[in-house]
């Protein structure tokens, strides 16, 4: 008896260590959530809709091959495409396409800014993809978020510059959201138990935002967000997530303190050095307002 608990136990250990020597998390593991007759990948900011077959071009590879945006051929994933985006969770309490609404212009910019920007994938084109950020963000993200001057860490006095005295500066900040129901968003919230922001709008600038994005989301650790935070971030555990859409998320009033409490977060947030780990949901329906 005492031979077979060993032999189970040998094993099972061996397997753990099997389990712990293999990669957690694929370089290339995206954050995607289906929506509508395309996707979304959060982790590298895009939405990407199958290139619908057009006259000629259904059982000819070669005619796919010479298709361009403009073509007739892409007229329908360019609606596709505009329906997804303007379905995507804006804020906590905001479609796209309440943006849209709020201001009449902005839907035409915004097909002008997709039917331009869209890019063709694999060769011959079969999807249709478009990037989530620079001229679209500067178009849709709220005025709240506004161009931050450069912030400079100042020490005590009697402590030295800023240099010395925090030697090893965090690189980013990830939250961890992976043990609760989310949903993710253009502009992500975080509030601490209070109620009190740490992180959205006021912190981020504008610059950083349009180019980058407010925040990735990913479901793990990967060569992505690493990219994002540096090799030294701060990791605070989200404790659940709250509002109609589920996108803002609370996290405990110590982690908070933690990290108000850096030298370097005024300087992150502000570059938007954020990513937030989030698994990997069933598709989720374009809805209303939230």
């Amino acid at each position: 008896m005492k031979l077979l608990l060993y032999l189970i136990a040998a094993t099972l250990l061996a397997l753990a260590q099997t389990a712990l020597a293999a990669d957690p998390c694929p370089p290339q593991s995206h954050l995607l959530e289906p929506q509508g007759k395309g996707t979304v990948d959060w982790t590298y900011y895009a939405v990407t809709v199958p290139l619908p077959p057009g006259p000629g071009l259904q059982n000819d590879p070669l005619a796919r091959q010479e298709v361009t945006p403009a073509d007739t051929a892409c007229r329908g994933a360019i609606s596709n495409l505009l329906e997804i985006i303007s379905g995507l969770r804006l804020d906590a309490g905001h479609l796209v396409r309440d943006r849209i609404a709020a201001d009449p212009l902005i839907k035409a910019q915004l097909e002008e800014i997709v039917t331009t920007a869209a890019r063709l994938v694999s060769n011959p084109a079969e999807a249709l993809r478009f990037r989530l950020k620079g001229a679209f963000l500067q178009l849709i993200l709220p005025e709240e978020i506004k161009q931050l001057a450069e912030i400079q860490t100042v020490a005590p006095p009697g402590t030295g510059d800023s240099k010395t005295s925090d030697p090893q500066p965090f690189s980013g900040v990830v939250i961890d959201a992976l043990a609760i129901d989310t949903a993710p968003a253009l502009v992500p919230t975080v509030v601490d138990e209070n109620g009190r922001q740490v992180y959205g709008p006021p912190f981020v600038s504008r610059e950083f935002a349009v180019q980058y994005g407010c925040g990735i989301y990913a479901p793990c650790m990967n060569e992505t967000v690493k990219q994002r935070v540096g090799q030294r971030p701060l990791v605070i555990r989200a404790l659940r997530a709250v509002g109609p859409s589920r996108s803002t998320l609370v996290i405990s009033n110590g982690d908070a303190s933690s990290l108000r409490s850096a030298s370097s977060h005024l300087s992150l947030l502000r570059q938007a050095k954020v990513a937030i780990l989030v698994r990997e949901s069933q598709p989720r329906q374009i809805e209303g307002k939230p």
